[in-house]
């Protein structure tokens, strides 16, 4: 494939080709998702219209979080891959500034800015592999 010996680190093909590792390629399609029902609900499907809640709606107390989606607990593995609590943790783990932004094309062009930053693969996308795996 493209010319390079058979042991080449993936890595290198995906850089090659411009795209992502198949799972922040999953988080990546996850976000955008998560981003259009936050800002753009009223384009999405009529089933997903109240889909997540706020913590505002859920409480009435006036906490740091209150814009965060809210993450109902979940007694099972099951219910960890779940699509309430998986997309919502996600969600949630991403920076306040990146998850601020309005503008599709803007929160997309920095989400793929800081993807490859370690601190993001870390805290989300290790996240994202456990909620998988369990």
């Amino acid at each position: 494939m493209q010319n390079k010996p058979y042991n080449s680190p993936a890595f290198n093909l995906y850089k090659a080709y411009n795209t992502l590792p198949v799972p922040q390629l999953h988080m990546q399609q996850i976000l955008l998702f998560v981003h259009r029902y936050v800002y753009y609900r009223h384009l999405l499907p009529a089933v997903f219209v109240n889909y997540f809640h706020e913590n505002q709606a859920v409480y009435s107390r006036n906490t740091r979080n209150r814009t965060n989606l809210h993450l109902y607990g979940v007694n099972s593995m099951f219910g960890k891959k779940c699509i309430k609590f998986k997309w919502v943790a996600l969600w949630n783990d991403i920076p306040t500034s990146v998850k601020s932004i309005a503008s599709f094309n803007k929160f997309f062009k920095k989400f793929l800015k800081i993807i490859c930053q370690a601190s993001i693969i870390n805290n989300v996308l290790h996240k994202c592999y456990v909620y998988a795996i369990h």
